[in-house]
């Protein structure tokens, strides 16, 4: 039975911390997170990403195991795996336990690193429940390039994903524009474990994004009452004259919709804003396109009446959705008592799992 001894690093020296043994589901060795040298390795299963090569063996805290080359982990934590220097004499499997790490989380960590094939198989789930302890783990094993390599890896995944991953790292430019993308989509696509994530790690990021969210529905809630209400609601100074009377000309029978709204426009009207808004809430749409054209229509039943409320309600939707944003703020606006002041609140991020400090100007 041989040893894995460490050399001197920065002051540092963990000693013969790792005991090889040929029977890798025995063994003991001696991690600074344990209470003692001497915690027994359970038997374990393999992770299937990782059962096969490789000449060292990891095992998570949760007793599943993986298959890893030595080198490709002292390149990947040069200042942890790194440090170490393996006897050349022995030549039997060291197995490591890594009892700060489970199975999930060290999976996704050796997957980032070490499996670019597979790299984007996380979901909002698999983000929202892991990442804050592959995350943590890959700070306390040295992997430093983990971060950067997971946010890289899911530049085309889920915007949720990317706006937390963002928000996490603080990178404003790239959570303004995954916030502009999770538009695209419902609040309730948001993965309730992402969210609690974004919303623990990152929380003056996660209230600009309900923020942004908030008013958008407000505005789509807008687009039902205020369409039917061009001249009143929106100030849009356009006129329907003629109700009925060119349609009727046009067919024998009359105006389907001036026939089933007993000659009211305004009930037209709100027909149309109704079809309107269902459409542009399902589709997340904020201007007159083809989708809410064939919406109208269906909804009034006559092309020629349709065709002028499109017109009309064309420029009732630049209206409503003129002054809404499409992206987080900046910064953090909250309104101080005092008149004409605004306090900015700046974020300085702390490590992961502490509470934010703020700075006021």
């Amino acid at each position: 039975m041989g040893v894995i001894r460490s050399n001197e690093h920065s002051g540092r020296s963990i000693q013969e911390w790792i005991t090889v043994t040929s029977a890798v589901s025995q063994g003991t060795w001696n991690d600074p997170n344990l209470l003692d040298n001497f915690t027994p390795l359970g038997s374990s299963s393999f992770d299937p990403e990782f059962c096969t090569g490789g000449d060292t063996v990891l095992e998570a805290r949760d007793g599943v195991s993986f298959r890893i080359t030595f080198r490709s982990l002292a390149i990947a934590s040069p200042t942890w795996f790194g440090i170490l220097v393996r006897d050349p004499a022995v030549t039997d499997t060291p197995r490591i336990l890594l009892s700060a790490v489970n199975s999930r989380a060290l999976s996704m960590i050796l997957i980032t690193l070490f499996k670019p094939q597979r790299k984007s198989i996380f979901n909002q789930n698999d983000v929202g429940e892991h990442f804050r302890d592959a995350f943590q783990a890959s700070q306390t094993y040295g992997f430093s390039s983990f971060l950067q390599t997971f946010i890289e890896n899911h530049a085309t995944a889920s915007p949720f994903i990317r706006y937390t991953l963002a928000a996490i790292g603080d990178d404003l430019p790239n959570a303004r524009s995954a916030s502009r993308l999770t538009l695209q989509q419902s609040l309730t696509d948001f993965s309730p474990n992402l969210e609690k994530l974004l919303r623990e790690q990152a929380p003056s990021y996660y209230r600009r994004l309900m923020d942004l969210h908030r008013v958008r529905a407000e505005a789509y809630d807008r687009v039902l009452t205020g369409l039917p209400h061009l001249y009143t609601e929106l100030h849009v100074n356009i006129k329907f004259e003629g109700f009925g009377s060119k349609c009727k000309r046009r067919y024998a029978q009359g105006c389907h919709a001036y026939r089933h709204s007993e000659g009211r426009f305004p009930t037209v009207m709100k027909w149309a804003a109704e079809a309107v808004h269902r459409v542009c809430v399902a589709k997340r749409i904020t201007y007159m396109c083809t989708p809410v054209e064939d919406a109208i229509y269906y909804a009034v039943g006559c092309q020629t009446c349709a065709n002028r409320l499109i017109n009309g309600y064309e420029a009732g939707l630049r209206k409503v959705f003129e002054n809404t944003p499409n992206s987080i703020e900046p910064t953090v606006l909250l309104m101080s008592p005092y008149p004409a002041t605004v306090i900015r609140h700046h974020r300085i991020k702390p490590p992961l799992g502490q509470d934010e400090i703020w700075e006021h100007h």
